[in-house]
């Protein structure tokens, strides 16, 4: 199955106080292949390819893509593998925002590689990328780190469903992140869980519980700075389907009214109500 596809982005900032506003715009033309190949009849065999070209108005041009590989072992058990490239443009705030600009930056450029092991259930992948340029926000501006930066590590995923009424997902994530210098990076944590419960009470009804654990994470490379990480936040949600057009929403974020801090010195919000209503047509 082949896809192909075109875009456009315009990226723009009002300067109220000089006048002097900025813009740049992106054009992309892009296409996908999706292959379900009977190597090993009847285990499946699915390969995906995709390329795209950017073409930038204040920026180098841009040639990406990615390729995949998933063969099924026996029933769900499965064994996939992909290795990509990718562009990343620093945004139109992070170069003319209020908040520590830095209209020099460059784009990142990243090599992407993971393999996986698991089934519909349960899986485990290991990840390699590599990004030139990382992006890094600092005081008093983003800046790029110098030379490839190496981002390694394993992730573990759970999701199931039980008696069709509760929906259970959990992830972990340990991450090894260094310079070119082979120092740590700041602000990323080493390990990291995200999980979450979901209770189906009728077809138009749910309401569940998510949370997650941030490890040791510092706010300067090379693990110094501020320990800004070790906490654990919870949130409640529950939405309500009125029909096919309406449905209405709460949620309740950091329940515990946890005090925590993403980038040291910037309070995050405490214990937060939400009410709200979503409409598709």
């Amino acid at each position: 199955l082949v896809r192909f596809g075109a875009s456009y982005q315009n990226f723009s900032q009002k300067e109220v106080i000089s006048g002097e506003d900025k813009a740049y715009y992106d054009t992309a033309l892009f296409v996908t292949n999706y292959n379900k190949l009977g190597l090993f009849a009847p285990l499946a065999t699915i390969i995906t390819e995709s390329i795209r070209y950017d073409r930038y108005s204040a920026f180098d041009n841009a040639l990406t893509g990615k390729i995949g590989l998933k063969q099924y072992l026996y029933d769900s058990y499965y064994v996939s593998a992909n290795l990509g490239t990718g562009y990343n443009i620093p945004t139109i705030g992070q170069l003319y925002g209020p908040w520590s600009p830095n209209p020099n930056l460059e784009p990142e450029k990243a090599m992407t590689a993971d393999l996986t092991l698991g089934n519909d259930t349960l899986w485990v992948t290991g990840f390699y990328n590599t990004i030139d340029n990382l992006i890094e926000y600092g005081f008093p501006m983003y800046t790029n780190v110098a030379g490839k930066s190496t981002l390694k590590g394993v992730e573990v995923g759970y999701k199931d469903y039980f008696a069709n009424l509760v929906g259970v997902t959990a992830n972990y994530t340990y991450l090894d992140a260094k310079d070119a210098d082979n120092i740590t990076l700041a602000r990323r944590p080493e390990q990291q869980v995200d999980a979450s419960v979901v209770y189906y009470a009728a077809e138009n009804f749910d309401l569940g519980l998510n949370g997650q654990y941030i490890g040791e994470r510092y706010d300067a490379a090379d693990k110094q700075g501020p320990q800004t990480g070790r906490y654990v936040l919870v949130n409640f949600v529950t939405n309500v389907k009125v029909n096919d057009t309406i449905s209405v929403y709460g949620k309740v974020d950091n329940i515990t009214d946890k005090y925590y801090q993403t980038v040291d010195g910037y309070a995050t919000a405490g214990r937060s109500l939400y009410l709200g209503l979503n409409a598709k047509y």
